[in-house]
């Protein structure tokens, strides 16, 4: 069952934002995940009326035994690089009970997976920016010792980006996929909400990817980057504003910048 909640409309969204004095209607948030529950919270702040709503669910694979192989021998492991809140649990409870060596150290790809993993009980090493993998790639730097190896947690459908930065500095690159996304059907009462919304806001390209494929066409969609953004071009989504930054200001700024556009008349 898909679950949304909403929060609070203000008459003085507009003057927050710099567009006009009207009520600018809902903003959907897909997703509930730190990322988007973070999102949620700023644009309440400055006076949005938001729905949250689910399209997609992550599911753990049944078959964890690529990730248990490899932290049974953590003494060829000089990272775990978790590039997705959703991972952060499953490594977490993979981790618990094992004896970390001095060596190994964990990264995280930005502040919401870090807090994900830390509630498992990790030390976080690394935080980066919250800017995508290939920017923690670059944090990360150059391998510890020739061979070390840098393990990825990750879904199914998870793009490979930090893959060639840590290749292109001498790392031991091993992905595991550890978990699933899958679409979560709509119920009526969310896929109206959706179909009015003035803007939809897509977190992951799963999520709108997820929308889409439920036949529901948003009016306007703030994407997180360029993947996401041009789904909803190729779906014939009319207005698209793509975020600075994969970062719930990022987000942020390319709703406000959806808005803006709007009322300029572009």
């Amino acid at each position: 069952m898909t679950h949304w909640r909403s929060g609070p409309r203000s008459r003085e969204t507009s003057q927050v934002m710099g567009v006009a004095e009207t009520d600018p209607g809902t903003v959907v948030v897909l997703g509930t995940g730190p990322l988007s529950v973070e999102l949620e919270g700023l644009l309440v702040a400055v006076g949005f009326h938001v729905e949250t709503v689910p399209t997609t669910e992550v599911v753990p694979v049944d078959d964890l035994t690529a990730l248990e192989d490899v932290l049974s021998e953590l003494e060829h492991v000089g990272w775990i690089a978790v590039t997705s809140a959703a991972a952060a649990p499953i490594v977490a409870a993979a981790l618990e009970g094992r004896q970390r060596p001095a060596t190994l150290k964990v990264a995280a790809v930005g502040p919401a997976t870090a807090a994900a993993l830390r509630l498992g009980g990790v030390e976080v090493d690394l935080v980066g920016t919250g800017k995508g993998g290939a920017a923690l790639g670059v944090l990360i730097g150059l391998p510890a010792w020739p061979g070390a190896e840098v393990v990825l947690p990750r879904s199914s459908i998870a793009v490979s980006e930090i893959d060639e930065v840590l290749r292109a500095a001498g790392h031991e690159v091993r992905p595991i996929v550890v978990y699933e996304t899958r679409p979560r059907p709509l119920e009526p009462t969310a896929r109206a909400v959706l179909l009015s919304a003035a803007c939809v806001v897509a977190a992951a390209p799963s999520a709108l990817t997820s929308l889409l494929a439920a036949g529901v066409h948003p009016r306007r969609v703030a994407a997180i980057g360029e993947t996401t953004a041009s789904a909803a071009r190729t779906a014939g989504v009319a207005v698209v504003s793509v975020a600075t930054s994969p970062t719930a200001g990022g987000l942020l700024g390319a709703v406000r910048a959806a808005f803006r556009i709007d009322d300029e008349g572009a």
